[in-house]
């Protein structure tokens, strides 16, 4: 969560809009309201959320993008998920 802080601290998103996560959870709500707000977000080496402790958050993000493309002509923003594909 400290790395997510600080990223987001250091492209100046605001606090008072999107308040800085705790936990998996909070993270997806503050990405979703980053969409939501006009934000394109990129979340690289996303396979790394397959780790113990962190798988959670594909759950999270789920629900997430099922809520903003439910009411996609609204959403201005975005959310781009990378990882590596695999081998075949």
């Amino acid at each position: 969560m400290s790395a997510v802080n600080d990223a987001l601290d250091t492209f100046g998103v605001p606090t008072d809009r999107y308040p800085r996560p705790k936990d998996l959870a909070q993270l997806a709500k503050v990405l979703e309201a980053m969409a939501a707000g006009g934000y394109v977000l990129v979340l690289d080496e996303f396979q790394y959320f397959n780790r113990k402790g962190y798988e959670e958050l594909c759950s999270y993000l789920q629900a997430a993008v099922d809520r903003l493309a439910a009411r996609a002509t609204e959403v201005p923003g975005g959310l781009i998920v990378l990882a590596p594909s695999t081998p075949r």
